[in-house]
């Protein structure tokens, strides 16, 4: 999270007012971005929630409140002193584009608005799972640690076709199940890629057989 952006966007670096409209939103953006962190079980406020997240402040709806409160705060950040310094500078500019290339107040209000976005953009990727207070899913650190590949590098060439053939039906069957289907729950997920792993690790040793024999 930075207070500067790290670079200026083409559009608003053409002219020294515009960049300068652009880094005063990115301040703006950053500042509100780190101060209206939600937590989970909060209340959500239907004032804010114009996407129908829901009642409460979840897991699955946490990085979307945290936009919606961040874009909400910078609207109403505007409608007090002392933004209304920057207000005035920004509508001092030209209404309509002037021979000096000056840049109107719609520009300047448009780069502010950009950086205001930008900052709260690039402050929310850094929030991973557990700055929000989202607990790790046991059953999947659980599944992860059963994914690893088995060593089937001594096995019999037979075994191992039948092995190849009967993983290769299971992840066939759950293709099928899941077209069409809504996102497949964790444990189908888990199921999934323990299927995928067992498909690739008798793969890869009839490939090592294969070679060997060659």
């Amino acid at each position: 999270m930075s207070n500067y952006p790290n670079a200026i966007p083409e559009a608003y670096a053409k002219h020294e007012d515009l960049e300068s409209a652009y880094r005063k939103g990115w301040n703006h953006g950053h500042g509100i971005a780190c101060h209206n962190v939600p937590s989970i079980g909060d209340r959500i406020s239907p004032e804010v929630d114009y996407q129908g997240l829901g009642a409460r402040v979840d897991a699955e709806n946490i990085r979307d409140y945290h936009s919606l409160l961040c874009h909400a705060g910078a609207d109403n950040s505007r409608q007090f002193s002392p933004f209304e310094c920057t207000a005035s500078e920004f509508n001092s500019h030209p209404a309509e584009p002037e021979e000096d290339d000056a840049p109107t107040s719609e520009a300047m209000w448009e780069a502010f608005e950009a950086g205001t976005a930008d900052a709260i953009s690039a402050d929310l990727a850094e929030y991973d799972d557990e700055a929000y207070g989202i607990e790790p899913d046991e059953d999947e650190d659980e599944d992860e640690d059963e994914d690893e590949d088995e060593d089937l590098s001594c096995e019999d060439p037979i075994y191992l076709v039948h092995r190849l053939l009967d993983a290769y039906a299971e992840i066939d069957e759950m293709l099928d199940s899941f077209m069409g289907c809504a996102e497949p729950d964790p444990a189908e997920r888990a199921r999934q890629r323990r299927s995928n792993a067992v498909y690739n690790a008798v793969q890869n040793a009839i490939l090592m057989h294969t070679k060997t024999k060659a």
